[in-house]
């Protein structure tokens, strides 16, 4: 093992790809002089002084309740609900716990769902009975259930928030909802909402337009407006800081193959966290998908098989003497792993008072990258989260065999798949399947395979007999088989009455 992974890797062994990614759109020096007038303190104090108000409001509002829910739905549109998360938990709460609410439901059904989709929002675990008052003895919504823009789109978003038991009548409603959207209201920004509900978009992303459409100019429009503003500024600032880091790296000299999406990735970790208190966080989080992108690009296009082992082998190992025979552009980007990582962990233990996390973000790391059999591979990856593969029925494991190649150019890929769980039938079992790169599953390989082991084809050492041709090797009875359909479906159907009709077969000689 130390020996084939050590050994010297040439950087004339084979020749470097290129993606011809697009060109970075994004001026740096622009960004960079970029200034706003909302950086002075008299705008913050004044944007103390309107959240005091707002708080007050909240508060005030007693009779009818849901005036609270609209309330707190417009502080959730735009984007102002991490100034009052105190006085939205009471409010939720004291809601949760009224009767009144519920008797006003019975007669309307947009209060119903507003009711249902605010508390479900804040973690409360809402009956979806309310519903059923909405419909008819044969289990139909009631026409007057949808009898207006408003209250259509509000049962539209509240079925966004159901749990899978909930699903029958839910989609009944959202189906009804589309509908009725879709066919009687031709306003664009109802249109959209079809297409993005609240529970699937980024609010912060949707606030400023928000703001330009508000009819009014009330202490919450106000407050929005300014601190969409002042929010910006810390952005802004945010991003110069990572624009300094990335160019002092000094990458886009090294890495030409990679891709700079420096402002895309900020633009992503803004959507995880926009608020300006996770400021480290946004910037952690640039870094972190930056890396992502470089090393993707170092796997799929730069690196041969043997230096992405060996650099899948110097980061399980966390030791940079592992890299001294790679490449300079391999070498660049395991010292901007090491030394981001490491980076990032002293900066949470000096601003969150922590003991060091570097162990949790190593493992991170590592799980991404594996040396398993000589091949690299990453890490299994459940879809739906780390919890489905035990909710699962059946569970596929792919994994990577082998780079197929020819005449020295790689044309597809080998991969096992492995049943590891099942259970319907018993696990375990296994095939192996060949992918063309632009055609996808080789179906004449996998045919050639169980010709020869069936005896519908013979096979003499490397040459095999097909249609009274003798072809010499592998490669090219694949070749054959591939322009030549009429062989290869008499193959298939020759192979199909043998294995599930027991009949006899012919050899192709």
């Amino acid at each position: 093992m130390a020996e084939s992974i050590n050994h010297q890797v040439r950087d004339s062994d084979f020749a470097r790809r290129n993606a011809n990614y697009k060109a970075n759109i994004w001026n740096y020096e622009h960004l960079q002089s970029l200034t706003n007038q909302y950086d002075e303190e008299k705008c913050k104090r004044e944007m103390e002084a309107l959240k005091v108000e707002v708080s007050s409001i909240l508060c005030a509002v007693e009779n009818p309740l849901y005036y609270k829910l609209e309330l707190i739905d417009e502080m959730n549109k735009f984007a102002l609900s991490h100034y009052f998360e105190k006085d939205i938990f009471e409010v939720v709460n004291e809601i949760s716990c009224t009767n009144s609410v519920s008797l006003n439901m019975n007669h309307d059904p947009y209060i119903t769902a507003l009711y249902f989709r605010i508390l479900r929002q804040h973690g409360h675990n809402v009956s979806p009975d309310a519903f059923l008052c909405l419909m008819d003895d044969d289990e139909k919504f009631i026409k007057s259930a949808f009898s207006d823009t408003k209250t259509i789109i509000e049962i539209f978003e509240a079925s966004h928030l159901i749990s899978e038991d909930e699903c029958v009548v839910f989609d009944k409603a959202k189906t009804l909802a589309s509908k009725n959207l879709t066919m009687h209201y031709s306003c664009t920004d109802k249109i959209n909402s079809l297409k993005r509900p609240l529970h699937w978009s980024v609010s912060w992303f949707n606030v400023k337009k928000r703001i330009l459409q508000a009819k009014n100019d009330s202490m919450l429009i106000q407050l929005a407006r300014l601190s969409f503003n002042i929010v910006q500024v810390q952005h802004q600032n945010d991003l110069k800081e990572i624009l300094r880091w990335w160019k002092n790296l000094g990458l886009s000299e090294v890495l030409t193959f990679a891709r700079d999406r420096v402002v895309e990735s900020f633009l992503w970790a803004v959507g995880v966290a926009y608020e300006p208190q996770h400021g480290s966080l946004r910037k952690w989080l640039t870094k972190a998908i930056t890396l992502i992108l470089i090393i993707d690009d170092v796997y799929d296009i730069y690196g041969s098989m043997e230096e992405l082992e060996q650099f899948t082998y110097a980061v399980e190992r966390w030791d940079p003497k592992e890299i001294q025979q790679l490449p300079k552009a391999i070498k660049r980007c395991f010292w901007l792993l090491y030394d981001t990582t490491n980076d990032i962990d002293l900066e949470i233990q000096k601003e969150k008072n922590w003991n060091s996390v570097l162990p949790h973000l190593k493992r991170v790391v590592r799980k991404k990258l594996q040396l398993v059999e000589g091949s690299v591979r990453a890490d299994e990856v459940t879809c739906g989260g780390n919890a489905l593969k035990f909710y699962a029925a059946i569970r596929l494991r792919i994994s990577r065999m082998a780079l197929l190649k020819t005449e020295d150019k790689a044309t597809g890929l080998g991969i096992c798949v492995q049943v590891v769980k099942n259970k319907l039938a018993p696990s375990m079992a296994k095939a192996e399947l060949s992918i063309k790169f632009g055609k996808g599953f080789c179906c004449e390989s996998e045919a050639l395979d169980l010709a020869c082991e069936h005896g519908v084809i013979v096979k003499e050492g490397n040459n095999y007999f097909i249609k009274g041709k003798i072809l010499q090797s592998k490669e090219e009875a694949l070749r054959f088989l591939a322009a030549n359909d009429g062989a290869l479906d008499d193959i298939i159907r020759t192979l199909r009455c043998h294995l599930f009709e027991g009949q006899l077969v012919d050899r192709y000689r």
